[in-house]
């Protein structure tokens, strides 16, 4: 079996919206004060390069990809009942994908989600998170360990975690879904 590289391109439909883990209120802000830090800080949710521009980790997009496996109705390789095993084990996103926009179109979302650490209550708070407005487009590099994983089942597959499952937060209104190409490439145009 030889290893087979692609090309994701990624080209967003809807906005994408993005809550990097890790972003802490400060100790010296109120917590009625905090939505509007929140909304002066924005940017500092963002997921960004060494270069500072924005990026889909390469965990997530192997996220998305891995979710979207279960939406497949094309038949699996002889020996499987999925395609599940395969998708996990021989599918690998090699690096993050850098979104190409402009920093205008990097713009503050105002959203109410559940608060965390209430068990038990429903308690809704208001929250800002960078939403990155279209056109947006983006690109990654994936590693095929498998031959039968096929291209007729790959080109499914991104179909379908572009369209159906989508990229990084508020994906359940709409946001982060995307058309994706699949382009083959060779080992040296990594």
């Amino acid at each position: 079996m030889e290893n087979r590289y692609f090309m994701l391109n990624i080209n967003f439909g809807t906005p994408i919206v993005m809550n990097r883990p890790g972003f802490k209120k400060p100790a010296d802000i109120p917590n009625e004060m905090f939505v509007q830090y929140e909304h002066e800080h924005f940017k500092e949710k963002l997921n960004i390069n060494q270069a500072g521009r924005p990026i889909i980790p390469m965990q997530a997009i192997q996220r998305t990809l891995r979710n979207a496996v279960r939406f497949c109705t094309l038949k699996p390789p002889k020996g499987f009942r999925t395609w599940t095993a395969l998708a996990k084990d021989c599918l690998l996103v090699l690096d993050d994908a850098v979104i190409e926009c402009g920093d205008k179109q990097i713009v503050p979302w105002h959203a109410f989600v559940n608060q965390q650490g209430r068990m038990g209550k429903t308690v809704m708070v208001e929250t800002v998170r960078p939403m990155i407005l279209l056109p947006a487009s983006a690109g990654a590099k994936v590693l095929v360990f498998d031959d039968r994983m096929n291209v007729e089942f790959l080109e499914d597959l991104v179909d379908i975690a572009g369209r159906i499952v989508g990229f990084m937060s508020a994906r359940t209104l709409g946001n982060g879904r995307a058309t994706i190409g699949l382009q083959q490439i060779s080992k040296e145009a990594l």
